[in-house]
């Protein structure tokens, strides 16, 4: 019986864990901040393609630096409105 590399397997679970999320956590209409601020993709829909494509280290990377991005564009839409409310 053979079995995959650690990493594959990791990567293959965070992938499924990634889609779990998007099928039955995230709520339907919800997209992050980021997604609104350019249209772009979403944070999950990123990290699941840069695993996918790099790996989980460098995925994971690529992920923390958008998660980090995402935040920014959260403050950044947000703004206005905490403007309005002082």
């Amino acid at each position: 019986m053979q079995h995959g590399r650690p990493t594959s397997n990791m990567k293959t679970f965070a992938i499924a864990a990634i889609d779990g999320y998007q099928r039955f956590i995230s709520p339907k209409g919800f997209s992050c901040a980021h997604r609104v601020r350019t249209g772009g993709a979403s944070c999950s829909r990123l990290a699941k393609r840069a695993i996918a494509r790099l790996g989980m280290v460098a995925g994971v990377l690529v992920t923390i630096r958008r998660f980090e991005a995402c935040a920014l564009s959260l403050i950044h839409i947000s703004e206005p409105t905490r403007l309005l409310s002082i």
